[in-house]
């Protein structure tokens, strides 16, 4: 069943929304953030966009992607209302596309030669698909924080040594890729962090364990948690042991 869009009125109220919004959205540029004039447009021009900015608004953001099909429309109604060229955000998408492949090339060409890799036993190695996820890639959002590397580097710590780190350990490792924590005392021991940094472990956890991230899997019995690599994690491991065996 279709769901149909409740259609917005032009108010002023419904324009500061707007004004509001693409100021904060746009301060990055380098011409400055965007201003755009209601007598740009038409009454119903303006309860359009009104309404396309209201839409791309969820839990405290907006994001332009939430609007589907109606991007162009949007895009094309802020231009309008700005007096910018038709047309000046797609020919920024694609300078902003070039700009990366040209970052992503700078990149590869400055990485380290293919060598063997010789770690010691209990030492952490981040898989690249890791940094991928964190600083995200093209137009893609990072989909992890610095406080959720700080927690993976952890579990995988507890791992790679086979027990749980730090003189006060709420965490125990029962056997091989689990680590068992209760929730209502905490991960990491307060004496690894003493300025309550990681006190946000809890949110880390969950975010790495959704599907579309897939870094952990999380079992959870009444308040133990029961931790183990996720499917995206152990994949990314596995590739990594297949290139280094090749080189």
């Amino acid at each position: 069943m279709l769901k149909l869009k409740k259609k917005a009125t032009d108010s002023e109220q419904g324009w500061a929304e707007v004004r509001a919004t693409l100021r904060r959205c746009t301060a990055a540029r380098p011409d400055g953030p965007i201003r755009v004039k209601a007598d740009r447009l038409t009454s119903e021009q303006r309860a359009t966009l009104i309404g396309l900015v209201r839409e791309g608004w969820a839990d405290g953001s907006f994001d332009v992607t939430r609007l589907g099909g109606d991007r162009g429309e949007f895009e094309q109604l802020v231009e309008q209302a700005a007096g910018l060229e038709a047309g000046t955000f797609r020919r920024e998408r694609q300078q902003d596309r070039a700009h990366g492949e040209l970052v992503r090339l700078g990149r590869e060409m400055n990485k380290p030669g293919r060598r063997q890799r010789f770690e010691q036993p209990g030492a952490v190695v981040l898989p690249r698909g890791v940094i991928e996820l964190w600083q995200g890639e093209d137009d893609d959002r990072p989909v992890l924080w610095a406080d959720d590397i700080a927690v993976l580097c952890y579990l995988l710590a507890c791992w790679e040594n086979g027990g749980a780190l730090g003189n006060r350990a709420a965490a125990v490792v029962e056997e091989e890729g689990v680590v068992v924590v209760d929730s209502r005392v905490g991960l990491v021991p307060g004496d690894m962090d003493a300025n309550g940094a990681l006190d946000s472990w809890r949110r880390a956890i969950e975010n790495m364990s959704r599907k579309d991230v897939g870094l952990l899997t999380v079992e959870k019995r009444g308040p133990t948690w029961r931790i183990r690599r996720g499917p995206a994690l152990t994949a990314m491991y596995e590739q990594r042991d297949r290139e280094s065996r090749s080189r």
